[in-house]
């Protein structure tokens, strides 16, 4: 058993199946990546170093969390014990916000890209106006439904458009 509290701080977080950062920050929030993979994010930690060393770690992918203590829970004083429950409440209401924030961040951008897509009428795939359409409308237009940016934009050369009638959307 290792006594750095750092070490086994990232061995417990290694111990819940995540790869853990290569560097811990004591006393904020951070995000690391729990597979190991390049750009993925949904792993965080807050580590605190002051009085007993503790923290609590997880994944935004699956929901889990878990917290880590240097003590166990019956070798603490009653004040020790209290200490790091306010702690993990207090990292847990700063992930929440944390994550709050980031699908706020995430749910603007979606409407800023929505909002500026336009009708892909013109489009090689689309069909021309009719008089009337099978349904009864006037017309069909056709937009883009896909996630990528470059569709989003309306750029033309995608091909990933999806017959709508109007009255759907």
């Amino acid at each position: 058993m290792t006594t750095d509290p750092l070490e086994a701080f990232r061995t417990a977080i290694a111990a819940s199946g995540m790869q853990p950062p290569e560097a811990i920050i004591p006393g904020v929030l951070q995000r690391f990546s729990p597979t190991g993979k390049h750009g993925d994010l949904a792993g965080w930690y807050v580590f605190f170093d002051d009085g007993i060393p503790s923290g609590a770690y997880g994944n935004w992918r699956d929901s889990s969390q878990m917290s880590w203590c240097s003590k166990s829970d019956n070798d603490m004083t009653d004040t020790e014990r209290d200490a790091h429950r306010q702690r993990m409440e207090a990292a847990r209401k700063q992930r929440d916000a944390d994550k709050a924030q980031q699908q706020e961040a995430t749910a603007q951008a979606a409407k800023t890209r929505w909002d500026a897509a336009q009708p892909a009428t013109g489009h090689p795939y689309t069909l021309p106006p009719r008089e009337s359409s099978p349904t009864g409308h006037e017309s069909t237009e056709m937009f883009c439904l896909s996630p990528c940016m470059t569709c989003m934009a309306n750029c033309g050369t995608c091909s990933r458009y999806t017959p709508m009638e109007p009255s759907v959307l």
